[in-house]
């Protein structure tokens, strides 16, 4: 089992709180996918790292990330990722 501290991220350099229609918003499956596409890119994968996302966004973002958490959740477990609270790293 691959050893990681995950602690939900959201970003890879993508915002949540751009209105959709303007420079720098991602869909959530774009969102999504970067962090799947990120995991493969790098030997390393997300061993170590620390994925924060937050839960409110800008009303006008129809397309809530916090649909997909779940969803990333199982599929990181499906690739041998464990998760861990923050206060159980330090």
């Amino acid at each position: 089992m691959r050893k990681f501290a995950l602690y939900l991220l959201l970003g890879i350099g993508l915002s949540l709180t751009a209105i959709p229609g303007t420079k720098g918003y991602h869909s959530s499956s774009e969102i999504f996918q970067s962090i799947l596409d990120f995991e493969t890119s790098v030997p390393a994968g997300l061993n170590g790292f620390i994925l924060l996302t937050h839960i409110g966004t800008v009303s006008e973002r129809t397309d809530k990330f916090y649909f997909y958490l779940e969803k990333l959740v199982e599929e990181l477990k499906s690739r041998g990722y464990r998760f861990k609270r923050i206060d159980e790293l330090l």
